[in-house]
């Protein structure tokens, strides 16, 4: 399964609040539980991170009773930083509405203008790590992640902070109800792109400190105490050491497209 959900307080969708009862969730392993009284708003608007991160556990307790045993959870999300909330007088501090910029100046009503209280023990300029909140909360409810993936952006949204490097990146992480669990590894497959004959072995007891590059002809010899197993074919560039199916998936993964902006939306992003 893959699931995106609402970024906290980044977006509002313009949609119907909902009913959230009261939670308790432990926030990482070894730590004691909290607990987050009920709440009427949207998932992604509550007035603190401790609050969006037990609403998600809400969820995903729901998604582990249908999951299968041997299935994984792919959770995208993006990050937040702490601020000292949205101020009124805010007129040109732009807040997403669904897929489009609403600036305050814009908005029909406060519900177009997400706010979040400071959170406790948090400075303004704070990066939040609500991604990381999340992904440990649902280690401390049973989950196993195994990975924390990173979805990477050749074109991200220009930020418009100076003190910092524009944020390029997400999270993929990969969750799993079990020990095992289904993983198909062949069909997320890298090609390879290099063999020992272009990258070369570093020095050591199987080549004395050569390459396959400079030894005489380019073929494999004994080196130390190795010895060159019959039936090797030892030409140059015809073995290799890479896989012919490819490289099992590295935990990077890149969009391919560079993707332009919606019609009417500016290239702006919300600053700390």
């Amino acid at each position: 399964m893959r699931y995106q959900p609402p970024y906290w307080g980044l977006r509002d969708y313009g949609l119907p609040t909902s009913d959230w009862p009261e939670v308790t969730y432990t926030p990482m392993p070894g730590l004691p539980p909290i607990t987050v009284s009920a709440w009427t708003g949207c998932l992604g608007l509550e007035p603190t991170p401790e609050m969006f991160v037990g609403h998600m556990m809400l969820v995903f307790r729901e998604v582990w009773r249908l999951l299968r045993d041997d299935g994984t959870l792919w959770l995208n999300f993006g990050d937040s930083y702490a601020s000292s909330g949205v101020k009124r007088d805010e007129g040109l501090n732009e807040r997403w509405l669904g897929k489009h910029y609403l600036s305050d100046k814009q908005a029909e009503s406060d519900r177009h203008r997400p706010k979040r209280s400071q959170p406790a023990a948090l400075k303004p300029k704070d990066l939040i790590g609500i991604a990381w909140r999340v992904a440990f909360a649902l280690q401390a409810d049973g989950w196993y992640l195994r990975m924390d993936n990173i979805w990477a952006k050749p074109n991200p949204m220009p930020e418009s902070v100076g003190d910092r490097s524009t944020k390029a990146h997400e999270y993929m992480f990969l969750l799993a109800k079990s020990e095992k669990y289904y993983y198909d590894k062949e069909a997320i497959k890298e090609p390879g792109v290099q063999d020992e004959w272009t990258n070369g072995f570093r020095g050591g007891a199987y080549t004395v400190g050569k390459t396959f590059d400079n030894q005489d002809g380019g073929k494999r010899t004994a080196r130390g105490n190795f010895k060159v197993p019959a039936g090797w074919d030892t030409e140059p560039g015809s073995h290799g050491t890479i896989h012919r199916t490819g490289r099992s998936k590295s935990n990077s993964f890149a969009r391919k497209v560079k993707e332009s902006p919606l019609p009417g939306q500016p290239q702006q992003h919300r600053p700390d």
